[in-house]
């Protein structure tokens, strides 16, 4: 049976919320702290009211983009102070319990301000099965969700990077290099 994206509902969930981060500077990467834990974000994808099958489709077209909100005013902040990867390929993962979904990874995001944010992650599809979207067909927003709040601290202020969460182990043993602070 033929899948048409245009008949399919995209739920998102983020799954690890980022918690909180060091701010980082204007400077060189190496003063470059990530947000902690790195936001993961699941997609589920019903037909109707039924999953559909994820080996049938290519996760790979699946897009989603990271966009960072001041949390007082719910304004988007201008992407410099955004710094990373704020586009995240869709990935065929197993999570803790061993249930395969499409999972969006960010492993590289900063923020050069401190202060209380969230993000608003948005769902494209550049492709179907194997036919990459060349600009003939508007890319739309299939689906969008929100962070929870997340505090960046200054540096005398931070408290700390948490620790590795069973969920960044999980994908890290399935190939994903998520960094992590050292023991």
């Amino acid at each position: 049976m033929e899948h048409s994206i245009t008949n399919w509902r995209f739920q998102l969930e983020v799954v690890q919320q980022p918690i909180h981060a060091r701010m980082s500077g204007f400077g060189e990467d190496r003063g470059r702290r990530l947000i902690s834990p790195l936001p993961f974000v699941r997609l589920r994808i019903l037909d109707g009211n039924k999953p559909i099958n994820i080996d049938s489709i290519d996760a790979g077209f699946f897009i989603l983009q990271a966009n960072l909100h001041e949390f007082q005013s719910g304004l988007e902040v201008t992407s410099m102070y955004l710094i990373g990867e704020k586009f995240a390929n869709g990935q065929k993962l197993e999570d803790t319990s061993g249930n395969q979904d499409i999972w969006f990874v960010y492993k590289d995001l900063s923020v050069r301000s401190d202060g209380q944010f969230f993000f608003e992650f948005n769902l494209i599809c550049i492709g179907w099965q194997g036919s990459i979207n060349l600009g003939f067909m508007p890319i739309n927003v299939l689906e969008s969700v929100r962070s929870n709040t997340f505090t960046v601290f200054s540096s005398r202020t931070f408290p700390g990077m948490i620790d590795p969460t069973p969920l960044s182990r999980c994908f890290a043993k399935q190939g994903n290099k998520i960094p992590s602070r050292s023991k």
